[in-house]
């Protein structure tokens, strides 16, 4: 796909060997809020596609769970968009109080995670770790978008002042 363009969906896939009780979920990774339930449902055997549609999800890391009867996994996955026209529709991962100020709490943005890039057969092809310098998009109806750039050292934390310039 080209550069700032996100494929709105994103498919899970997974077998079950018999009929079962499965349950997928899709979680925020640090509040472990749920963002979506996309089955709860008896199954037939066999391989299953369920369609996770990202469009309204905000970037950042995300975990989905699988349970299939008593069996259990938990995957982390990332999820980044590079277009801010759709991110500004996106469901945040904060709110501002009514005096405009908000808390992203550091754990959420996932620095110093370690996420690894794995082949198709498992083998780990690399691994990263997310940075500390990252945008923040910021959005009021009736005010410009605003986008800077932060870079926060989680030891020590940081306060931030931003200003939206009204249209």
């Amino acid at each position: 796909s080209k550069a700032g363009r996100i494929c709105p969906s994103t498919d899970i896939v997974f077998t079950i060997a018999v009929k079962s009780n499965v349950t997928v979920k899709v979680l925020r990774w640090y509040t472990r809020d749920t963002v979506a339930t996309l089955i709860n449902d008896t199954l037939a055997s066999g391989t299953h596609s369920i369609a996770l549609n990202s469009a309204k999800m905000t970037n950042g890391f995300y975990v989905y769970q699988l349970q299939v009867d008593t069996f259990f996994v938990e995957k982390t996955m990332v999820l980044l968009n590079l277009d801010y026209s759709s991110l500004v529709l996106a469901d945040p991962l904060t709110k501002s109080n009514s005096s405009g100020e908000f808390e992203l709490p550091y754990g959420m943005l996932g620095f110093g995670v370690p996420i690894s890039r794995s082949s198709a057969n498992g083998q780990t092809i690399d691994t990263v770790q997310i940075s500390s310098t990252f945008q923040i998009v910021l959005c009021k109806t009736g005010y410009s978008t605003t986008t800077q750039s932060v870079t926060i050292d989680p030891a020590i934390g940081q306060k931030q002042t931003f200003i939206l310039r009204k249209l």
